[in-house]
């Protein structure tokens, strides 16, 4: 599938170059899905309904958007 969008998009990328970048970017995307179930475990944002404030403070301190605190903070309801 690489090889064929890279043709597509006429890239002249080397295919297992692009795997290595997909590949990292969905481990690091993995790893912030986890860090954001533990905060989100904690009992600060566990007991309420989160409000701008924690949206801000999660965002800045964890890198979590807020799309993806509504997400992880809905599966662990």
């Amino acid at each position: 599938m690489i090889e064929h969008t890279l043709d597509h998009f006429r890239q002249t990328e080397r295919a297992d170059l692009v795997r290595e970048v997909l590949l990292d970017e969905e481990r690091r995307f993995g790893e912030l899905l986890d860090r954001g179930r533990r905060v989100l475990s904690r009992t600060e944002f566990r007991d309420r309904p989160l409000d701008e404030e924690d949206y801000a403070y999660l965002h800045d301190t964890y890198g979590l958007p807020r799309e993806l605190v509504t997400g992880i903070s809905a599966g662990c309801r």
